[in-house]
């Protein structure tokens, strides 16, 4: 690291530029002034230090030395073009984009085009994207089709000519056929593997979008390869994947979404666990406001200091200031919810099965709560308590198999299609196998299944038979010689985000997700576009088991989440219930 002084002469700080970063090691004059402009400075390897990203620019170099400014601007020339143009964008961006967009002329689209196939509220999406110069998250409620939206977006803009599009390894193939719906002006592509992204070659001619995985976002190789194609566009489904900002797929999706002219962003719940979390999504759309976590967390995470062993830690595991919040996120949030402009939607029922208490089961819940409240005082306890508590949650799964291959048969016997939603893989296994025992036509989609062979599942379950049906083979209005082969679809929570299963109108939730969001977003594979009756969710519930304190905790944050886009930890929350502190 070299060495840069002040103009009387007095040290500044050591530098040094790696790659997109300055390494800096401040002086106190220098340290105080970033902390003031809300610049972490953290000792690291023995050390002061502070990275200084392009979005902190313009912040940083005011504090800097001439001779470092230059010096940076020399080593990394692209920062002060990327600053200027992001600065640019951003003084364009109306203070309302939705206000903007209810005052802007009508789209001018040929009366064939798939546009007129949008509901209205769809359609005033894709303007309100327009209005946010695509730079924005869409976090319409789950099922109200985000996926249209933004290839809609995609077809209209002028200036859309290169997308990438990251989601979910499960809806991977969804994406493109959408993309043959509503973008009939794009060619869409899925690279499965680095070793595909390596491959591509561009066409000089037409607009083509490359659709991969979240996985891949964690590899820097596939992330440079990315890069180097030049997209003018990324798209990020399901982004709360992004929540994380240490995390190696948010670090690489950001450098991604930062080199790109337009930023869509794609969620069901834009606040996933808490606003802590929803930060780095705006980070992603407006990276010079909202340029360091630090000022966001100590206004909207309910900043506090927890004492760890013999250290203090500032935590930012909770909320604050809501009403200020929504004002804030509003010109990059569109979020609408179904009962708001999806009408035609039959109502969704939630019913909890209550099982009989079973001795065992109940006597090791009593043992295993005991023990956990001794072990939930501190951190290294709170980690050992969880996994006592995971072990026996699969405990409690297993245990419903037999009411589960009951009430599988009886819905069966009723000709209904169900979908059974389990946690722990042995748990789906044990079901599986007996639910073919049984004779019925089983499919299962856990972490592991290969994204190739979702598809091909969701398809299976999916197509219908008619009135007109004679075994199997369909001479009615869908078209299809011959059914799909399966009637239940078991899936963990590798099912719980964009995938459609309007076929079934029965869901089965075995064994509680610890998460409301989690669950709503399993509910609502069928709950979506394209059903046309009224949806029940069915929970089992232990009785006497964890289940009783689980299923309180889920409604009481249940309707957090309505309140205010965001929930505490989950697992926090239950260990200071099973604790007695809160």
């Amino acid at each position: 690291m070299s060495s840069w002084y002040d103009d009387d002469g007095s040290l500044a700080a050591l530098a040094e530029v790696k790659g997109h970063t300055i390494d800096l090691q401040p002086a106190p004059r220098l340290r105080r002034a970033l902390l003031e402009k809300w610049i972490p400075v953290q000792y690291a390897r023995n050390a002061m230090r502070v990275e200084v990203t392009a979005p902190q620019w313009p912040v940083v170099a005011p504090l800097l030395p001439a001779t470092l400014r230059a010096h940076v601007e020399a080593e990394v020339p692209a920062w002060p073009a990327w600053v200027a143009d992001e600065q640019s964008r951003q003084s364009a961006r109306p203070a309302d984009p939705l206000v903007a967009a209810l005052n802007a002329n009508d789209l001018e689209v040929p009366s064939d085009h798939p546009w007129h196939h949008l509901y209205p509220y769809q359609r005033a999406g894709v303007r309100w994207l327009f209005a946010t110069g695509m730079r924005a998250v869409l976090g319409d409620d789950m099922g109200l089709g985000k996926t249209p939206q933004a290839w809609m977006a995609l077809e209209l803009s002028d200036s859309a000519r290169l997308a990438l599009i990251v989601c979910p390894g499960s809806v991977l193939e969804n994406w493109v056929r959408e993309g043959k719906r509503w973008a009939p002006g794009w060619t869409a592509k899925v690279a499965w593997s680095s070793k595909d992204i390596g491959k591509i070659v561009l066409p000089d001619t037409g607009r083509h979008a490359i659709i991969v995985s979240w996985g891949l976002m964690s590899r820097e190789a596939t992330r440079e390869s990315l890069l180097r194609l030049g997209f003018d566009t990324v798209i990020c489904d399901e982004a709360h994947y992004a929540k994380s900002p240490e995390a190696a797929r948010t670090r690489g999706v950001l450098s991604l979404l930062h080199a790109a002219r337009h930023r869509i962003l794609l969620t069901g719940t834009p606040i996933k666990n808490r606003p802590a979390e929803f930060w780095t999504l705006l980070h992603a759309v407006d990276p010079l406001r909202f340029h360091t976590f630090y000022p966001w967390g100590e206004t909207f995470c309910g900043a506090r200091d927890r004492r760890i062993g013999h250290k203090v830690v500032r935590t930012y595991d909770g909320s604050a200031r809501l009403p200020q919040l929504a004002k804030v996120t509003t010109p990059y949030v569109l979020r609408r919810e179904k009962r708001a402009v999806l009408t035609d939607l039959p109502p969704k029922r939630r019913q909890r099965l209550v099982l009989p208490k079973n001795d065992s089961l109940s006597s090791l819940t009593r043992s295993v709560l005991d023990e956990v409240r001794a072990q939930a005082q501190d951190e290294r306890g709170s980690n050992r308590a969880l996994g006592m508590l995971g072990e026996l949650r699969q405990h409690i799964g297993l245990a419903k198999i037999d009411a589960a291959v009951e009430w599988a048969q009886d819905a069966r016997a009723n000709d209904e299609p169900v979908v059974i939603f389990v946690y722990h893989r042995e748990v789906g296994n044990q079901l599986k196998s007996r639910l073919l025992k049984e004779g019925m036509r089983v499919g299962m989609i856990l972490g592991d299944t290969p994204a190739k062979d979702r598809q091909s599942l969701v398809d299976a379950f999916q197509l219908r038979h008619h009135d007109d049906c004679v075994e199997g083979r369909c001479v009615g209005p869908c078209g299809v010689r011959q059914h799909g082969p399966l009637d239940i679809l078991i899936g963990s929570e590798a099912i719980k985000e964009g995938i459609t299963l309007v076929r079934a109108a029965l869901s089965l939730q075995v064994e509680y997700w610890w998460s409301p969001g989690d669950l709503e977003q399993a509910e609502d594979r069928l709950c979506r576009n394209g059903q046309d009756r009224p949806v029940l969710n069915v929970y089992l519930h232990l009785d006497g088991t964890l289940d009783d304190h689980v299923a309180m905790l889920l409604e009481d944050k249940r309707d957090t989440v309505r309140q205010s886009l965001a929930r505490d930890g989950f697992h926090k929350a239950l260990l200071d219930r099973l604790a007695g502190t809160a």
